[in-house]
């Protein structure tokens, strides 16, 4: 709201809600959801309210929802420890010990549970994407390297295959981003994010996400189910773009300004 116009906003909540299946979305798994809330308010918490010991609370808390979000969650951390770790002054100091803190924890949190209920990923993925297991307990299938690559080679071909029923809109929202933020942007993203410049923005958060998106076609490459997975992150694109074009425009309207006021 802050960015665009009232009417603007409206469009791109309705886009968004069509084209991330959020009607749908709406009738699946409930925890699914809470998952997604979770790590949007904890973006929200970390970049807009700048309360950095509640967003990492919230991070380390998705896990236990979803224990596949220690791949968003441990990489985010790990570039705030990194960024605290750039700067200098007690505050930085401080702020470094707690996302350390965080990112330990949700480490913690991902190795219990997986103990816990025998959550092993040659298991999970092998259950889930070839052949289900009636006795979990008794699973002793090795990893087989040319299985994992026919697996993950049919979900490349599922999602990128034209179809009547589309497999997952992620590249439609991967082609928004690339359409509508600049280069010069993503490489000030990067830059942002190696030297630790500048806070953290929502662009970053996005850059951030492409290696999330990589790491679930490798390790988890149920191509159906993503958009269960990633809401939260076709939220965050959205409001990315958003700003980016907001941005834009009032860059273009100041350099206006200067002409006419240079005349």
């Amino acid at each position: 709201r802050r960015w665009l116009l009232p009417l603007h906003c409206v469009l791109i909540v309705i886009c968004f809600s069509y084209a991330a299946r959020v009607l749908d979305i709406t009738q699946g798994l409930v925890h699914n959801n809470l998952s997604n809330f979770i790590v949007l308010l904890a973006t929200f918490c970390l970049l807009e309210t700048r309360q950095l010991r509640l967003a990492l609370l919230l991070l380390c808390s998705s896990i236990l929802i979803r224990t596949d979000n220690i791949i968003f969650v441990g990489l985010l951390q790990s570039v705030l420890c990194w960024q605290y770790y750039r700067r200098s002054g007690p505050s930085a100091r401080s702020a470094l010990h707690w996302c350390i803190a965080g990112l330990v924890t949700s480490i913690i949190i991902y190795l219990a549970i997986g103990a816990i209920h025998n959550q092993q990923w040659w298991l999970l993925f092998y259950h889930t994407l070839i052949e289900s297991q009636i006795d979990v307990a008794a699973f002793d299938t090795p990893f087989s390297l040319s299985l994992y690559f026919a697996t993950v080679s049919q979900a490349i071909t599922t999602l990128l295959t034209p179809s009547a029923s589309v497999a997952s809109v992620l590249p439609l929202f991967l082609l928004m981003l690339a359409i509508a933020i600049p280069l010069s942007i993503w490489k000030d993203s990067l830059v942002a994010i190696v030297t630790a410049y500048r806070p953290l923005n929502l662009t970053d958060i996005a850059l951030l996400t492409l290696p999330v998106f990589l790491a679930y076609l490798i390790l988890f490459p149920l191509v159906p189910a993503w958009d269960r997975f990633f809401t939260h992150f076709y939220a965050l694109t959205c409001c990315c773009v958003a700003q980016v074009i907001a941005r834009t425009r009032q860059a273009r309207a100041d350099s206006l300004l200067n002409d006419s006021g240079s005349a």
